[in-house]
């Protein structure tokens, strides 16, 4: 049943998604993020937020809100968020910058699987930079809306280089609404993505009660609350107190905490006045709120650092001014929003040390000055920063974006029909006979290339054919018919993973048979053939697919591991990375080039229902228990089994006398690549021509290339006689797996 808001309306389920957020109910983070989510909440919408994991945190609660935090990376390093912010941190420790991949993907899948799970509305991203991209796989398949806020660090980040820059406006373009702070930030997205952004920006969290009276201190008290970073500028205010000093008495307090605080408090010795400031650290709300009362002006010295960031509004100065307090703030940024000159303050050149001086000895000069600019401000944040005006203007947003009359949960509705309702007739036929065709003609393709360049060379390969002894043939037969017995077997550990045993022979023959189909055109026949043997072997339906891909993902790492280790044990790898400059570019390149060209293709990839299917087995993949013992015996079993499928590509080259130039460990690496390069060869069957003509690329460099696509061709032969030489004994025996079986696999398929 759906619930409805306070004024009647259908309630939104809305994901909040953000580098910072409170890690517990003191934490004093993003205290104006926080009180926005508590009021959206409480108009009755449902809101969760998607937030990175601090130091290993957990999903916890704050204020009544679900925080869902994603991990990226192990306990103690899982530190780039929060405090002084990524961007600082990244400057101070270049190494962080590994996590910042492991940080997108972890928060991609976690935000698309929250969005699946609580059925999100709309996915309010804040910093799009990079966040947005964390909302591209809800918003291309499920259909999410997206509302993206900018707050001004983001976009000075991304200003540093043309790719982020375009992957920022990007983000902006592909959202349906853009929010922003201030002016400043919306005259800086309209310049990088041509998009409008509404301006909707935040108000104070530290009130004064209503029977709180202001506290006078007998020496004047100048306060700055924030992070202590560059772009806050105190190091300016610091420089300006022994001019404020040597005309008048005066006190200074600085909260907060960040990575200039230990340089700021050197500089405060240096200057002499250390004993008339006070770097007090994060405070309380309430000792904040203390301050707040009893200072006698608030003091914001921001800067543009070195990257150009700066502050995009300054929400403390709208808790100064609704503490009724005379501000004196630098004019750059949001800044001017807030701080109107003469108005609703004193507005000073940034890095001016002098002015900042003359501005408060002015007002600490002219107590009437002083007393006007605090009431007018006080009148100014009551007028266009009240929270409940705040509030009403992002809630407009959300409905503008989610309108009422839409059905509850389009995407959701939509996604469970498209799966059902098949294709137009017209375009299921097309398509069909497309892939049909490629399938078909792919493997052939692939061995007339072969052939035109063995052609030419008859002569030769007739005279390297004549070198090679049938004890070599022999000994890879072995080592194949070896490998192929032993690997029928571990799909029965991998059944066994997920709960199930089954006869190991009973197993191997199921496997023989179902791999023996491969052969023919299209993927089903194996899987089929594969399910239905389970299924007369006990094993329900379900656990049987599940064992399909988890076989293929424990192949593909068994066979990485293999290739990797072997590369670096043949001294390849050491090549390889020694020519790093002819193929270190072309690698950045395709990097970059990837999620672009994904993010190009990806409105039509989403059309298409059997990716859809797809992510959602994974998704289901992912929730299944496995035996971690059984997979990681299985899977260590198959790296061995790998390495003898190797020797026997080996045997063949030594035979053919390249057996002092290939040693083992590069004869293992080229299998190794050949097969991986097999895998993705989709609906090859059996991958033929694609196997050989890879391993055979990879040996071009240490023999001639026509030799090497014949040392392959000549392997994939034995291989087959050695699969055939397999299954021959379980065709004649009764039961699952025999002759009779795989003809009514095939008709039934049919």
């Amino acid at each position: 049943m759906e619930t409805v808001t306070h004024c009647g309306r259908r309630s939104l389920r809305i994901g909040v998604i953000t580098s910072t957020y409170p890690r517990f109910h003191e934490d004093h983070e993003v205290p104006w993020l926080r009180e926005s989510v508590n009021r959206i909440a409480a108009r009755g919408h449902e809101v969760t937020v998607i937030a990175p994991a601090y130091s290993g945190s957990k999903n916890h609660l704050i204020d009544g809100i679900e925080v869902r935090r994603f991990r990226y990376a192990a306990c103690r390093l899982e530190k780039l968020t929060h405090g002084e912010g990524a961007p600082n941190k990244l400057k101070k420790n270049p190494f962080l910058k590994i996590l910042t991949l492991t940080y997108l993907l972890s928060g991609i899948w976690s935000a698309w699987k929250i969005c699946r799970e609580k059925r999100i509305d709309i996915l309010h991203v804040h910093w799009p930079f990079p966040h947005g991209l964390m909302a591209l796989l809800p918003a291309r398949l499920a259909r999410v809306k997206v509302v993206s806020s900018c707050h001004g660090a983001e976009i000075a980040l991304a200003l540093r280089n043309k790719m982020s820059t375009a992957l920022l406006a990007s983000c902006l373009r592909h959202s349906d609404a853009v929010t922003c702070n201030s002016s400043h930030t919306a005259n800086l997205i309209q310049k990088i993505s041509g998009q409008q952004a509404q301006v909707i920006p935040y108000g104070a969290t530290v009130r004064i009660g209503h029977n709180a009276r202001s506290q006078s201190t007998e020496i004047p008290l100048l306060l700055f609350s924030g992070r202590l970073i560059q772009r806050k500028g105190v190091n300016y205010l610091l420089s300006a107190m022994p001019l404020i000093l040597a005309r008048h008495q005066a006190r200074l307090v600085i909260t907060g905490d960040g990575h200039c605080r230990p340089e700021w408090e050197t500089l405060s010795r240096e200057l002499g006045v250390a004993d008339r400031v006070e770097f007090a650290g994060f405070v309380s709300n309430e000792r904040l709120s203390e301050l707040f009362r009893s200072c006698t002006i608030y003091v914001h010295p921001a800067i543009y650092d070195d990257r150009g960031d700066t502050e995009g509004l300054g929400v403390v100065l709208i808790e100064a001014l609704q503490n009724s307090k005379p501000v004196v703030a630098s004019a750059v940024g949001g800044i001017v929003d807030v701080i109107k000159d003469e108005e609703t303050g004193l507005l000073v050149p940034e890095k001016n040390p002098a002015a900042i001086a003359d501005a408060v000895l002015r007002l600490l000069d002219d107590s009437k000055l002083a007393r006007r600019l605090g009431e007018q401000g006080y009148a100014f944040a009551a007028q266009f920063f009240d929270w409940d005006h705040i509030t009403d203007q992002l809630e407009a947003v959300y409905r503008r974006v989610c309108p009422l009359d839409d059905p509850a949960l389009p995407a959701r509705a939509e996604t469970s029909t498209d799966r059902s309702r098949p294709a137009t007739e017209a375009g299921k036929a097309v398509g069909s006979q497309i892939l049909r065709s490629l399938r078909l003609a792919a493997p052939w393709v692939a061995l007339g290339c072969v052939a035109l360049v063995l052609v030419p060379r008859a002569g030769e390969l007739r005279q390297c054919l004549s070198r090679l002894s049938a004890g070599s043939l022999a000994m890879a037969l072995v080592l194949c018919l070896v490998y192929r017995l032993l690997n029928a077997g571990v799909w029965t550990w991998i059944l066994r993973s997920l709960g199930h045993r089954v006869p190991y022979f009973a197993g191997m023959r199921v496997w023989l048979t179902s791999e023996s189909l491969r052969w023919l055109p299209g993927n089903i026949w194996g899987f089929c053939s594969r399910v239905d043997g389970a299924r007369a072997l006990g094993v329900p339906a379900t656990i049987a697919s599940i064992s399909l891909p988890a076989e293929l993902i424990v192949t593909i790492a068994s066979w990485s591991i293999v290739a990797l280790v072997s590369l670096f044990s043949s001294g390849a790898g050491d090549r390889l990375l020694e020519s790093r400059a002819n193929w270190l570019p072309m690698l950045c390149a395709a990097v970059i080039a990837g999620p672009m060209a994904l993010m190009v293709a990806w409105p039509a990839l989403t059309r298409q229902s059997w990716l859809r299917t797809g992510l959602e087995r994974a998704q289901a993949l992912c929730k299944v228990r496995f035996n971690r013992g059984s997979l990681v015996r299985s899977a260590l079993f198959y790296i061995a089994l790998n390495a003898i499928n190797g020797l026997g590509l080996w045997l063949i080259l030594a035979g053919m006398g390249y057996g002092p130039t290939v040693s083992p460990a590069l004869a293992i690496c080229a299998n190794a690549v050949g097969w991986l390069i097999g895998f993705f060869a989709i609906g090859v069957p059996g991958g033929i021509g694609v196997r050989e003509a890879g391993a055979a690329f990879f040996l071009a460099s240490v023999m001639p290339w026509q030799e090497a696509v014949l040392a392959g061709v000549l392997w994939r032969v034995v291989q087959i006689v050695a699969e055939l030489a397999s299954l021959f004994p379980w065709l004649f025996v009764r039961g699952v797996g025999g002759k009779a079986k795989i003809a009514a696999i095939t008709v039934n398929s049919n």
